[in-house]
């Protein structure tokens, strides 16, 4: 079984007026919603390889969050059939606009209202990512 590392974030944006907070979900070519993520590249971290990722797909510049580090291991078959054996290292990251130039890896991208992140999002391991990612956002800025 093949080993496969990534990394990426739930990234949100903070509304400077009433502090409301907006998550970006992005819609993978295989009809799925899920958050910015991709490979790590050789000798990369995970937070840098979450900083590239981002900026490849979205085009944002994003501040990853101190103190939040969720890991996500799952299990796929890759396009040669082999069994993939995968780790994720997700963090949370503030983005100062939504302005977004979508990679070609995506078909769309929104900014959402935490329960409408919860209904789009296709995994049960993504909307409890969410979960706790929200929970953390909530309490490091005080909403």
């Amino acid at each position: 079984m093949r080993k496969e590392f990534s990394a990426g974030a739930v990234i949100y944006y903070r509304d400077e007026h009433d502090g409301s907070l907006e998550y970006l979900i992005l819609h993978y070519g295989t009809s799925h919603w899920d958050f910015p993520k991709g490979k790590l590249e050789a000798g990369e971290s995970n937070e840098d390889a979450a900083l590239r990722e981002i900026e490849e797909e979205t085009g944002l510049k994003v501040t990853l969050d101190e103190g939040f580090e969720h890991k996500l291991y799952y299990k796929f078959r890759g396009r040669d059939g082999d069994l993939v054996n995968k780790q994720v290292a997700f963090f949370t990251a503030l983005a100062s606009t939504k302005e977004i130039v979508l990679s070609v890896e995506h078909t769309e991208s929104k900014w959402v209202r935490y329960e409408e992140a919860r209904q789009l999002l296709t995994y049960d391991n993504a909307v409890n990512l969410l979960d706790m990612a929200h929970a953390f956002i909530t309490r490091l800025h005080g909403i």
